[in-house]
């Protein structure tokens, strides 16, 4: 196991060492899903290969595959939720190199004072400004409507 997988976050949810607000959405062979550990916003999700791979040309046939749908079916799900406006799929992976997929619903809400004070949408910054005004301790993510989005979602992408 190289140094790079024993600290990542991604390895320590498969392991089951770092559990999601709510427990894994969704789990196979190659990929999990799972609430965002830190960002208060129901529905944030993550999405990531059960493997440790640190680039997307690494991924295997199934691994894309697999991702490719759940990204779809989740964006279908939760852009279908009232006020999400917006889905947001980023991989960035500079704090954790483990290949990783924000799933980021855009609510109406974040585009209003404070979080908000531009007319024009620059996603990516707005990506970035939400996360950091709305990040907090990992025992303020067990809210009730962080949980109750991950049964919905646990329901819903399992159905």
């Amino acid at each position: 196991m190289s140094l790079s997988s024993q600290n990542c976050v991604c390895c320590q949810i498969v392991k089951e060492l770092t559990i999601p607000p709510g427990g894994i959405i969704y789990a196979d062979e190659h990929v999990v899903l799972a609430h965002n550990l830190d960002v208060k916003i129901p529905g944030y999700l993550i999405l990531f290969p059960r493997r440790h791979v640190e680039f997307y040309h690494d991924f295997s046939t199934p691994e894309c595959e697999k991702i490719a749908l759940l990204m779809r079916d989740c964006s279908r799900i939760l852009t279908g939720l009232d006020g999400v406006e917006r889905m947001y799929i980023v991989s960035l992976g500079e704090e954790t190199r483990h290949v990783h997929f924000h799933l980021f619903p855009r609510y109406e809400w974040m585009l209003k004072k404070p979080y908000w004070n531009q007319s024009k949408i620059d996603a990516a910054e707005l990506f970035s400004q939400i996360r950091k005004k709305l990040q907090v301790n990992r025992q303020d993510m067990e809210d009730p409507s962080i949980l109750a989005m991950v049964d919905y979602l646990r329901k819903s992408v399992c159905a």
